[in-house]
C-alpha cells in the first residue's frame, strides 16, 4: 500500500475546481457514454431538463452522443487553465488549433448516419467550433445554470446580458 504524508501546509495548499464544461458534457451524454457514470442524481436531473434544452444546444448534443467511445478534446480544451468559470473554458475551446479538429474528430469514422455538425467542423472547423461553444453556453445556462443557483447570484444578473452577447455567433 502506498502511503502519502501531508502537513498542514501542504493541505491548506490544496484547491480544488470544478468545471462546468465537464457538466455539460456529463449532464447530455447518454447513459451508453463512456464519459457518464452510472448517477441516480444525473438520471433525475436529466428528467427534469431535457424538455428545456433549447434547440440552439443541438449541435453539442449531436457530437457528444454520437459516438460512446469519447469526446473530441476541443471539448475539454485546457480545462486546468479554466478556473471553474464557463466563459473560460469557451474561451479555451476557442483557441484550440483549427489544425487539429480533424484528428480530433477521427474515431467517428464516417458514415451518412453521423451528424452534419462533424462534418461541418472536418470541413471548416472555426465557424462551426463557435456554434459548438454557443450550444455549449446556451445549455449551460438553460440547464445547468438554474440548478446550481449561478443564473440567480448577483454576479450572474450582471454578467449574464454581456456573456449572452459574447456568445451569441455573429453572422456572416
Amino acid at each position: 500500500m502506498l502511503e502519502l504524508s501531508f502537513g498542514v501546509q501542504d493541505l491548506a495548499r490544496v484547491r480544488f475546481s470544478v468545471s462546468p464544461m465537464d457538466h455539460v458534457l456529463g449532464g447530455v451524454a447518454g447513459a451508453q457514454h463512456r464519459c457518464v457514470g452510472a448517477s441516480v442524481n444525473r438520471e433525475r436531473w436529466w428528467r427534469q431538463v431535457k424538455g428545456h434544452v433549447p434547440q440552439r444546444a443541438a449541435p453539442l448534443v449531436e457530437l457528444i452522443n454520437a459516438s460512446p467511445l469519447g469526446l473530441p478534446l476541443f471539448l475539454a480544451a485546457d480545462s486546468t487553465a479554466a478556473r471553474g468559470v464557463i466563459t473560460d473554458e469557451l474561451d479555451a475551446m476557442l483557441a484550440f488549433p483549427e489544425a487539429e479538429i480533424p484528428h480530433e474528430l477521427a474515431f467517428y469514422g464516417t458514415g451518412p448516419r453521423l451528424p452534419r455538425i462533424i462534418a461541418e467542423l472536418r470541413d471548416n472547423s472555426s465557424r462551426p467550433l463557435r456554434r459548438i461553444t454557443d450550444a455549449a453556453w446556451s445549455l449551460f445556462r438553460t440547464c445547468l445554470a438554474p440548478a446550481a443557483g449561478v443564473a440567480s447570484s448577483p454576479l450572474a444578473r450582471i454578467l449574464s446580458p454581456l456573456l449572452t452577447n459574447a456568445a451569441t455567433p455573429t453572422p456572416t
